[in-house]
């Protein structure tokens, strides 16, 4: 094993300490983007989902975290900033040394916090989903990937086809679902940067510990965002919406922007729906659950398109 990471700032980080210091109190603007102040119903998650309880149950899990996320190509490149940092180590270890312990620093220049981001317990372990009751009119996921299994891949053409798909139906659509939920966790200033989620998928942002800051953009921002061609795998922004004069001075069309903001409290969520432009910073010690999600009046094509693509790369592998 060699010697550990030096520990390095990152603008993103920076810009968030300077927000902090001159933020007024951020409010939720009016847009699209809806606000669900009682996101898990009646279900009280401090005690099953507090630290304790989370390190408890999974302390022994290896997870990823990065001083920069979503990760970017470009960070690596000249004047990037660079490459993305990533340590693994036990969720116990990380939730004492990076989480309880930390406290932000005060000035830029400090290293970035390593953030835990796109943790995929719900697929690596046993751990049930929290019940979001707030999605079940939206969320039709399962839905759509039955009624792809019956008209597309031969799900409802009776006992032969049975023989041939042996898997159970509930299992695959439930293991889609499973995969489009992770959890996002870190301490305060772990930075989300600006982009939008792939698959033409909506996502639901719930609160499950700390308060957090989110900013978005609609679809018709994009040209003033100037998307990175960098990033194949991802959509993604170098806009900093923390910085709105540096902003506007060095990203033609930025200033005419009117991003909308909103900060969420333990137990509430945004539902952010497919395209738009999302970015968030944690405001103290924080957990997200984040759920993608599809709908059929809106973006089932995009759920078509991920199962059938995933079809064929498994065809090709046989």
């Amino acid at each position: 094993m060699g010697p550990p990471a030096v520990a390095i700032s990152t603008p993103e980080y920076d810009s968030f300490l300077r927000f902090i210091d001159r933020a007024d109190p951020c409010l939720a603007g009016e847009g699209e983007p809806v606000i669900i102040v009682d996101a898990f119903g009646e279900e009280d998650l401090s005690a099953t989902w507090s630290w304790a309880a989370l390190g408890a149950r999974h302390g022994s899990s290896v997870v990823l975290a990065n001083n920069r996320a979503p990760a970017r190509h470009a960070d690596a490149q000249p004047g990037g900033g660079g490459a993305q940092r990533t340590v693994a180590l036990p969720l116990r270890d990380y939730i004492r040394d990076h989480i309880l312990s930390a406290n932000p620093p005060a000035s830029p220049g400090s290293p970035a916090p390593l953030y835990a981001n796109g943790w995929r317990v719900f697929s690596e372990t046993r751990e049930p989903l929290p019940a979001l009751r707030f999605a079940e009119g939206v969320d039709q996921t399962a839905e759509i990937a039955a009624a792809v299994d019956k008209t597309l891949l031969g799900g409802g053409k009776g006992s032969s086809a049975q023989a041939t798909n042996p898997a159970p139906l509930p299992a695959w659509i439930a293991a889609v679902v499973t995969a489009l939920t992770k959890l996002f966790l870190g301490p305060a200033g772990t930075v989300t940067r600006l982009h939008y989620d792939a698959g033409s998928a909506h996502g639901l942002l719930a609160q499950i510990a700390g308060r957090k800051l989110f900013v978005l953009l609609p679809p018709r921002a994009t040209p003033a965002l100037h998307v990175l061609a960098s990033e194949p795998e991802t959509v993604q922004s170098p806009v900093d919406p923390l910085d709105p004069g540096a902003a506007a001075t060095r990203w033609p069309g930025y200033g005419a922007l009117r991003p909308l903001a909103a900060v969420l409290a333990p137990g509430e969520a945004i539902l952010v729906p497919q395209g738009w432009w999302h970015y968030a910073v944690a405001l103290e010690p924080s957990l997200t659950l984040q759920r993608n999600f599809y709908h059929a009046a809106t973006n089932a094509k995009g759920l078509v398109a991920m199962v059938l693509g995933t079809v064929a790369k498994l065809r090709k592998q046989t």
